[in-house]
């Protein structure tokens, strides 16, 4: 719809209709991340988790890092209306692929029985995820650790480190790209070692998941209160590798915790939290750093950051992958 709409009927008085448009493409594409965590559980086995997520992990960074370099040199070749059309026909590439994805999910006939004999009601379904959350001591503080992470996420979008890399680092606007590529090839790496040291990790889920997140604290801020333009590359860096173990660390950890069935409703809630989060957020950290300073914006992310590093190790015991107990609690709240 909005390249054939770009295409025929662009005009100045049809910019509105185009943001509606953009508005139910973002509101379609958000149940994309739920369901493709939630789908992951159903396609491998338990040990083979953090592997799996590790796979996806570094699939997605390194086509983020080919995004912006390619995304650019088709905008000059393709123009917009090229652009529209190939994402266009990526988007029907993917769906048929996304066609070839079975999942034979096996249930107890005794289950089966069960969940028949009993319908909830629509409300209650639509609140299940955020009872599930409350209800667990370990999603709690895996989701609290989440909430304070996008509080201090706002500091790396471009309004915000526009102004501190002129400011601040006193370089020109083109280290905004070398930044980005730095911290994206830190996201890669990460995946790239998690996948490889997945046994490893396995094993000390906790130790990985407490140490991400003192360095992401340290990185976030050592970066902001830094000068030099070389040194930004590798605290950026360094916060991409840990930022990236700790998360996969803490989706690992909730897909064990609960049954595939209700994992969507989980992430449902999990988006929610974040996205909510972040744009209140995006909004106070840009009004501080216009009324104050960037360095003050980066602390505050630091100091939020440090509250999700108390809030994991206070609760490490919590910290630990274990799916029988938690999916039998789940079950027999169904």
């Amino acid at each position: 719809m909005l390249t054939l709409y770009v295409s025929l009927l662009l005009s100045q008085n049809t910019i509105v209709t185009i943001y509606i448009i953009i508005f139910f493409i973002t509101f379609l594409d958000s149940f994309a991340n739920p369901a493709s965590s939630a789908l992951i559980p159903l396609l491998v086995s338990e040990e083979n988790l953090l592997k799996a997520n590790s796979l996806m992990s570094s699939l997605h960074q390194f086509i983020q890092m080919g995004g912006w370099a390619a995304g650019g040199i088709l905008a000059a070749f393709l123009h917009s209306n090229g652009l529209l059309i190939l994402t266009f026909t990526l988007y029907v590439l993917s769906t048929c692929i996304l066609a070839f994805v079975k999942v034979n999910e096996k249930k107890p006939s005794e289950e089966l029985e069960e969940e028949l004999s009993v319908k909830e009601s629509n409300l209650a379904s639509m609140f299940e995820g955020w009872r599930i959350i409350l209800e667990d001591k370990k999603l709690r503080v895996l989701h609290l650790t989440l909430i304070f992470g996008s509080i201090a996420s706002p500091v790396w979008v471009s309004s915000i480190l526009y102004p501190f890399i002129d400011i601040r680092l006193g370089v020109g606007t083109e280290w905004w790209g070398y930044i980005n590529t730095s911290l994206l090839l830190g996201l890669f790496l990460a995946g790239i070692l998690a996948y490889r040291q997945s046994d490893f990790i396995n094993k000390n889920i906790q130790i990985v998941l407490l140490f991400g997140g003192f360095m992401v604290f340290l990185m976030t801020l050592l970066f902001g209160i830094n000068v030099n333009p070389i040194l930004s590359l590798l605290l950026i860096g360094m916060f991409g590798l840990f930022e990236e173990l700790r998360m996969i660390s803490i989706h690992t950890i909730i897909q064990s915790l609960v049954k595939e069935k209700l994992l969507a409703k989980v992430y449902a809630v999990q988006s929610s939290l974040i996205m909510v989060t972040f744009g209140i957020s995006t909004l106070m950290m840009g009004i501080l750093g216009q009324r104050y300073s960037i360095v003050v914006v980066f602390i505050i992310a630091s100091i939020s950051l440090c509250f999700s590093f108390i809030n994991l190790i206070t609760s490490r015991k919590y910290l630990t992958m274990n799916i029988t107990n938690s999916s039998e609690k789940f079950d027999n709240g169904i």
